[in-house]
């Protein structure tokens, strides 16, 4: 069995996307590992269905999760910014350093931290490792990568903004499920499911994951996944993140 398991969600946009890679990359050069595909818009009506990965319905494995998006302030989030984009769109710094722009989209960006959620469930390996549907595998995840991510309980790609300040990029996550990484996971997905995340800043993912680690520093240990965050490797040796369609 392979020491690490790959997941991803995706709908039928992502799939007919010219950016998204993880599918064809992972089935490529991760052929005999676990690939968890979770199908975002089945409600929808979209079946996705991928040969060669394990698929997953997430709205018939989270029990609720329709009801919860029709009902939790997501179901208002597409109105955030509307009143006045230009202020926004025309100065990319305030638009991207206010909330508009991250609350208004973190409905579908929890939908990675529902997948993930589940996958924790079911997944046999330690380490679970997601991938959003714009990476690209370039290679076999070898045992030098698979000992460093084992040594901590979260890795990621860390970058810095337009500020300087740094921040954790979700395209590429390591979670440790033998060590903190599984409840990491649990309260990542619980501060949405109670809807404690509404009361902070930003609801996107990437915000939310680094006020958790920031909360628990004193106990987890995390690196990011480049030499400039203390790593001994890259992640762009294994990884592709194509992000040309966001222009970043």
């Amino acid at each position: 069995m392979s020491p690490f398991s790959i997941v991803t969600s995706v709908n039928q946009k992502i799939i007919n996307q010219k950016h998204q890679h993880v599918i064809a990359s992972t089935q490529k050069h991760l052929p005999d590992v676990d690939f968890y595909i979770y199908n975002e818009n089945s409600f929808l009506k979209e079946n996705v269905n991928i040969d060669g990965a394990l698929n997953f319905d997430l709205f018939k494995e989270i029990k609720g999760l329709e009801h919860f998006l029709s009902n939790s302030p997501f179901k208002e989030c597409h109105k955030i910014g509307k009143k006045d984009p230009n202020k926004y769109l025309n100065n990319p710094d305030e638009y991207l350093s206010s909330n508009h722009y991250w609350n208004r989209n973190s409905i579908f960006w929890f939908r990675k931290i529902c997948s993930i959620y589940h996958c924790s469930k079911i997944c046999k390996s330690n380490i679970l490792i997601w991938l959003d549907s714009d990476v690209s595998v370039q290679k076999k995840i070898d045992s030098r990568f698979v000992d460093f991510v084992s040594s901590y309980d979260l890795c990621s790609i860390s970058r810095r903004n337009f500020n300087g300040w740094m921040f954790t990029d979700m395209g590429v996550v390591c979670y440790n499920l033998k060590a903190l990484g599984r409840s990491f996971i649990n309260t990542f997905y619980d501060m949405y499911r109670s809807e404690s995340v509404f009361t902070a800043h930003r609801w996107d993912d990437c915000y939310i994951f680094d006020l958790l680690v920031e909360i628990n520093k004193k106990t987890l240990s995390c690196c990011g996944l480049n030499k400039t965050f203390g790593a001994p490797l890259d992640y762009e040796e294994y990884f592709f993140h194509d992000k040309g369609h966001r222009g970043g």
